[in-house]
């Protein structure tokens, strides 16, 4: 990995938001994929940064993640389970997948409470608006952004790369009480996916 680099800076300050920008920089909070991690997607995020995004990423600690570490010093692997949990989508694999999910949303949504938090003091989130934050993700992690934004107010947009229908929640997965702006991409794999591909266009039909 040593010839892997991204155009970034740690520690870097950050830039007073433009006038333009109506109270600061929108920040985005980005979800990974199952097996996945922070760094997974940096190439995505440093795009959405470059583009005058604040963007913050969890790792999840629900087992859905390749490595994670709950607290200092304790380190958690992916967990595996059985083929016959996994493809009973309508029962234990739901239940399981639907637990890793609750748990996820609660993480992104207290990631969302600590910027909060932190940009009543003096930090990064001084300089952004919060009252135009998105949440976006990919495959369990867009499952995670679509939930988040059924659950959570304070989400004003959504950006789902190839979502993950099977853990949802059948309202949510409709689209039922849709009130924010949603942004499905998909790959050929997902869309030749016949139920999540049906299950996402039910879910972009619940805003018409």
């Amino acid at each position: 990995m040593n010839n892997a680099h991204l155009a970034a800076f740690q520690d870097a300050p950050v830039a007073s938001a433009p006038e333009s920008s109506h109270g600061g920089w929108p920040v985005v909070i980005f979800s990974h994929g199952l097996a996945g991690s922070l760094e997974l997607y940096s190439y995505v995020n440093q795009e959405l940064a470059s583009h005058g995004n604040v963007v913050v990423v969890p790792n999840h600690c629900d087992g859905s993640a390749c490595v994670c570490s709950p607290e200092p010093g304790r380190i958690e692997y992916y967990q595996q389970i059985t083929p016959e949990v996994r493809d009973d989508v309508d029962g234990a694999g739901f239940r399981f997948r639907n637990g890793q999910l609750q748990q996820r949303v609660s993480e992104v949504r207290t990631v969302l409470d600590a910027i909060e938090q932190d940009a009543a003091v003096d930090s990064v989130f001084k300089l952004c608006d919060l009252t135009n934050v998105s949440v976006a993700g990919h495959s369990f992690g867009a499952a995670t952004a679509l939930s988040a934004a059924h659950q959570d107010k304070r989400f004003k947009m959504m950006v789902l790369l190839d979502a993950w229908m099977e853990p949802l929640d059948d309202g949510v997965r409709d689209g039922l009480g849709a009130r924010i702006p949603a942004l499905h991409l998909m790959s050929e794999h997902f869309l030749n996916w016949h139920f999540n591909a049906q299950s996402t266009e039910r879910h972009a039909r619940g805003y018409s």
